[in-house]
């Protein structure tokens, strides 16, 4: 305790024991007490205070103990989380060499298929050099028998017309020649 705090409880006691007091003494004695008094109960509340402030900085933050404990959660979920990653990051490369095999394989049968339309294409340009090549056949077939029927046309027209003209003129002669003969 402090010196104040033991005046005081000297004077307390003094006034118990039945001692005689002087009373300028004990006057100044009483203003010192009622001051001391004062500063000892504002004293106590704010140790009250520093203690209850105390008790809320410990509730708040954490001890060395809750630090290493917090430390090795974190280590953990991160070991976690890097073991996760590690493993997804495997499936994604085993995924990516999966997709990349099967990309090659679509590639070599797209060079197939292409191989097969090249193929197809170099027929189908053989086929249309044939076909035009036996339109033409056709159409010189057809020019050729135009003109057989063209001329067979004519020579049955110039026979039409030399038998007409032969049955104009024996027509003509018969009578002729009926009165040659005759009677």
């Amino acid at each position: 305790m402090s010196k104040p705090a033991t005046a005081h409880l000297k004077a307390a006691l003094s006034k118990e024991s039945g001692q005689p007091r002087n009373s300028i003494d004990d006057d100044i004695k009483t203003a010192e007490d009622k001051a001391m008094e004062q500063t000892f109960t504002k004293l106590e509340a704010d140790l009250a205070v520093i203690k209850a402030d105390l008790a809320t900085i410990k509730s708040l933050y954490a001890t060395k103990a809750d630090l290493a404990q917090a430390i090795a959660e974190l280590r953990s979920e991160i070991s976690a989380k890097i073991d996760r990653m590690q493993g997804e990051l495997h499936t994604l490369k085993t995924s990516g060499d999966t997709l990349k095999a099967e990309f090659d394989k679509f590639r070599t049968e797209f060079n197939q298929l292409r191989a097969e339309f090249n193929q197809l294409t170099t027929a189908f340009n053989q086929l249309t050099a044939e076909f035009t090549k036996w339109c033409m056949q056709i159409d010189l077939k057809f020019d050729l028998i135009r003109a057989d029927t063209k001329a067979q046309i004519l020579e049955a027209k110039n026979t039409i017309i030399l038998w007409i003209v032969s049955t104009v003129l024996f027509a003509q002669l018969v009578p002729a020649l009926l009165k040659q003969l005759g009677p």
